[in-house]
């Protein structure tokens, strides 16, 4: 599921799409997605961990 997550994260601009372009070109597009999954279950893990307030960085229409 968290991959699933990672495909969609990497269809629009931001510092996840550079992350995986950078490890596709190196590793291939499915082990990218495997480490864009890694990463967002680090930044979720801290999100989690940490008791404050986070907002986005993206606008939300």
């Amino acid at each position: 599921m968290l991959v699933e997550a990672a495909w969609q994260a990497v269809r629009g601009p931001g510092p996840l799409r550079a992350f995986y372009q950078r490890v596709a070109a190196r590793r291939g597009n499915h082990i990218a997605a495997v480490a864009v999954a890694r990463k967002l279950t680090v930044i979720v893990w801290h999100m989690l961990s940490v008791v404050r307030t986070f907002g986005t960085t993206r606008g939300v229409d």
